[in-house]
């Protein structure tokens, strides 16, 4: 991901190194060529290369006199996708269900959980997932505040993507399994997509498998309409 540290050095850890192949592995950050992960990826045009666990950059786009990439406004737009004109024409909802899919497979990605208690304090916290191809699974604490939210209410709001290429999930609590009884197929096929194992733990967590009722997939506001690609728990598209 990418990360600025106090100076406004980019530092790199972990990346995305891409092969001559084009797929890409999660590798540690070190010598080489590499691109980012996650929704601050790099564009492979802007030729990012990684020394001593830093971003030095190969095309001279915001290198400083001793070679540290100090990325301005144009490498943060294109790192996040903000370079997209709203001139574009809207997806259709074929596309945008397409789309939605692809984000909901992404290995070693996150959403934003949000959840309240029943006094209606929010909480929101980024976890890893995996999805199966009807249910959101995560991986909590039995005792978080997440956990309990959902436990009490059924109810979960997840956010995936970056801010202009949402997507917006609200889901009912199908199951809460813990750890200790999960099926070995449940627990590895999480494993494979969050790239984390919770089974590693000290602290006894629990899966919680989350049924989507409503899907809003949009970036930027052309897609505002029609937004909705699934309602009452099936896709419209």
């Amino acid at each position: 991901a990418l990360r600025v540290n106090e100076d406004g050095e980019h530092r790199l850890t972990p990346c995305i190194r891409a092969s001559s192949s084009g797929s890409a592995s999660r590798v540690e950050a070190d010598e080489g060529r590499a691109i980012h992960n996650g929704p601050f990826a790099h564009s492979r045009s802007l030729g990012c290369r990684v020394a001593a666990g830093q971003c030095q950059m190969t095309r001279g786009r915001g290198l400083d006199g001793g070679g540290v990439h100090r990325p301005g406004p144009e490498d943060v737009r294109l790192a996040i996708g903000y370079d997209r004109r709203v001139t574009e024409g809207p997806r259709t909802g074929a596309e945008r269900t397409v789309d939605s899919m692809r984000m909901l497979e992404s290995v070693g990605a996150d959403t934003w959980v949000a959840t309240a208690s029943s006094s209606g304090v929010a909480h929101l916290v980024p976890l890893s997932y995996s999805w199966d191809g009807r249910d959101v699974l995560i991986a909590a604490p039995a005792a978080s505040v997440t956990v309990r939210n959902i436990r009490a209410s059924g109810r979960a709001r997840l956010a995936f993507g970056a801010t202009r290429d949402v997507l917006m999930v609200d889901a009912r609590l199908g199951a809460e399994v813990p750890l200790s009884d999960a099926p070995a197929s449940l627990a590895d096929g999480y494993v494979r997509q969050a790239d984390w194992d919770p089974r590693d733990e000290s602290d006894p967590y629990v899966f919680l498998r989350l049924r989507p009722i409503r899907i809003q997939a949009w970036r930027e506001a052309n897609e505002l309409v029609g937004r909705t690609i699934m309602a009452d728990g099936d896709w419209l598209f």
